[in-house]
């Protein structure tokens, strides 16, 4: 039985320039102003966003939930891949930073000042900071709670970091310039380092009002230091560096609500899109220089981010948790796990080079050659250097250079014949989890579960030493409630029973006690009938799946959908589809990855910001 949960979120700013939140459990926020207007006062603005998720649980999958890409809200099957140019783009909600995008915009805005590492200052308060995803099955990313934990964390974070980088007169001068450091701050001085430092906290300039306003603290009679520090504190703790605000910009032709953004607004959007920061000293001075409002001068910034190493490091977790490759738990340390693992190092080290090999794959098809996605699915090269892993496989590792070799054989080939995704922290395989994966990941289907779905139905077949772990789980999902939805699981994991839990090939399954006992050895039967969205067909082998998996379109429909929800940090909508479209036609048959995963920034939806009525 699969089940699935959906959530929501709400954000929100308070008109005083902090932020404010609801308890954890229902992620409400409070706050004065509509995400409609324009927000320009340092303080202003609030807004409403939802997270949704979406997982599987096999029947008696012990590990969590199964990577999946149900979605909340609006049925998948109601968002087509049809384009209507007329139909505009979904409403945006308003966003805060990820946890990622929040340490990592820290960084970069004090390391002008050569004081980068300023986050371990307040590395305390920073670990109050709920981690993103709690509620969340896939995207962590598209959490979108706010809660008193925030707040607080928030807080903590702003008043370390400002007493840190003013708290002596080297890092003040390093921050604001000597003049922080006369007897009496000026004026002049702070409204200079408040329009500088301030227009990149904001990421845009600020107004004149805005600088005036923190400007207001010289009238308190602190000593300059501290109205150096409470300036800092104060910027740090604005909604306009918490939130993604986007607020400027110029309407589409006629249609209401439907915004251009400024390019102060798109350096931001492509900077988070693409590095999960702040935008680089080059990428404000194409907003600030209008160079980034033209085609020309975005499609150069586009190109420029991409190719840059902290974009391999965005798409990495895209991967990730796409895939739910972060959420192995370890390996057991039971008898029977030593046993059926003897002569193999089952170590952390081991699962890392498992990870790697995905990162290397996936890198090889993006950056390195002309891949697409479908031989990522498919390829038959070996590119694992791991000496731990190699030997798992029978193989031989790869040296790193020249052109990776490949399997031979037809016993591992394809992305679902790597260790990561077959991995299991015991001895016991799942072809439930297994098959729920290549379901809901690979083809982005739903399966709900019956409404009275029995207590015992997650419970684990009965250890049986006479029958595989295949006629155990057919005869655990053999009756007519369950049949309807692992008629279409099953399959999928009973022709993944050709590798055990360790991911190593067999053709018999050894079955152990809970003493470690060899009970028996029974023959693995991995030939099964699956559908692929019309079609029909029997598999005899994993690598069949893989290939057939990979011809079909229906998993490039899926990868569409997938990466706009990782990208977009929400669920599509129905007004999505030119959207999904765009990505669809980019990867679909020979496309290539690299340009599908690059060149979403480049559709008009992308540049396009709509607002109204939430």
């Amino acid at each position: 039985m699969l089940l699935g949960a959906c959530t929501s979120g709400v954000t929100g700013g308070d008109k005083n320039g902090s932020i404010s939140g609801g308890d954890d459990t229902t992620g409400s926020g409070t706050g004065a102003g509509s995400a409609m207007e324009t927000g320009n006062d340092a303080g202003s603005g609030t807004g409403t966003g939802g997270g949704s998720s979406g997982g599987a649980s096999g029947s008696g999958d012990t590990s969590g939930t199964t990577a999946g890409g149900g979605s909340g809200g609006i049925p998948r099957d109601e968002v087509t891949f049809e384009c209507d140019p007329d139909v505009s783009p979904s409403i945006t909600p308003l966003r805060r930073l990820t946890r990622l995008q929040y340490e990592n915009s820290l960084g970069d805005l004090f390391a002008p000042a050569g004081m980068r590492d300023v986050v371990e200052s307040a590395e305390s308060s920073f670990a109050q900071l709920p981690p993103d995803g709690e509620n969340e099955s896939v995207y962590i990313g598209n959490d979108a709670r706010v809660s008193q934990r925030h707040v607080d964390a928030y807080f903590g974070v702003a008043e370390s970091i400002a007493g840190a980088v003013t708290g002596d007169a080297e890092a003040r001068a390093a921050l604001a310039g000597d003049c922080a450091n006369d007897d009496s701050l000026t004026e002049e001085c702070l409204s200079e380092f408040v329009s500088a430092f301030g227009e990149r906290v904001f990421r845009r300039p600020l107004s004149e009002a805005e600088v005036d306003r923190y400007l207001e603290l010289l009238d308190s009679g602190d000593p300059g230091q501290e109205v150096l520090r409470g300036v800092v504190f104060q910027l740090l703790m604005s909604p306009q560096f918490l939130y993604h605000f986007e607020v400027e910009g110029a309407a589409v032709a006629d249609d209401e609500g439907q915004l251009a953004l400024g390019p102060w607004e798109l350096a931001s959007r492509l900077s988070f899109h693409f590095w999960q920061s702040m935008p680089d000293a080059e990428l404000f001075d194409a907003a600030r220089d209008g160079s980034l409002s033209t085609d020309a001068g975005f499609e150069a910034q586009v190109a420029r981010l991409f190719d840059d190493e902290r974009t391999d490091a965005t798409l990495t977790k895209f991967w990730h948790e796409w895939y739910q490759l972060d959420g192995f738990a370890g390996f057991a340390s039971t008898p029977a796990f030593a046993a059926f693992s003897s002569g193999v190092d089952a170590s952390d080290s081991l699962y890392r080079a498992m990870l790697d090999e995905v990162d290397t794959l996936v890198r090889h098809y993006t950056f390195e050659t002309a891949g697409t996605y479908r031989d990522v699915l498919a390829s038959n090269l070996i590119f694992t250097t791991s000496s731990e892993l190699a030997s798992l496989y029978g193989i031989e590792p790869w040296d790193g250079a020249g052109e990776p070799p490949t399997f031979s054989g037809d016993e591992r080939s394809g992305l679902l014949t790597r260790g990561a995704m077959l991995v299991e922290g015991n001895e016991l395989t799942n072809p439930i989890k297994r098959g729920a994966f290549v379901l809901r990941s690979l083809l982005c289907e739903d399966v709900h579960p019956p409404s009275d779905l029995p207590a015992e139905a997650l419970a684990l077949p009965e250890p049986d030493p006479d029958m595989s772990t295949r006629q155990r789980y057919e005869a655990k999902t053999a009756s007519a409630s369950c049949a309807g939805c692992h008629s279409q699981i099953n399959p999928f994991g009973f022709v993944l029973e050709s590798f055990d839990a360790l991911g190593r090939f067999r053709t018999e399954e050894r079955i152990y006690d809970d003493t470690g006992e060899l009970q028996n050895t029974v023959p693995i039967d991995p030939v099964v009938d699956v559908e692929l969205g019309s079609e029909e067909f029997t598999v005899s082998n994993p690598v069949e799946l893989n290939d057939q998996l990979a011809q079909s379109g229906l998993v490039d429909d899926c990868f569409a959908r997938q990466y706009f929800r990782f990208t977009y940090r929400r669920d599509e909508s129905t007004g999505d589809s030119c959207a999904l479209a765009g990505i669809r036609d980019a990867v679909a048959p020979g496309g290539s990855l690299k340009e599908a995963l690059r060149d979403v920034a480049l559709s008009p939806s992308f540049r396009q910001r709509v607002v109204g009525e939430l």
